[in-house]
């Protein structure tokens, strides 16, 4: 059985519709930020939002 990437699972959890905060995105790998730049390039629609300070999380618009 084939494990997931990084990118997949980072998609994996945006399409569940919830908000993802980037402590969880940091579960998955430091540079989390790459992952994102590539959905994006892929059409992927995700909105960055500031939650305090350098705090954000990503969500998936569909």
């Amino acid at each position: 059985m084939r494990t997931l990437s990084k990118k997949d699972r980072i998609l994996k959890l945006l399409l569940t519709g919830r908000k993802v905060h980037m402590r969880t995105l940091n579960k998955i790998g430091y540079r989390y930020g790459g992952r994102l730049d590539e959905l994006r390039e892929q059409g992927y629609k995700i909105e960055t939002i500031r939650v305090k300070g350098s705090e954000f999380v990503y969500r998936l618009i569909q």
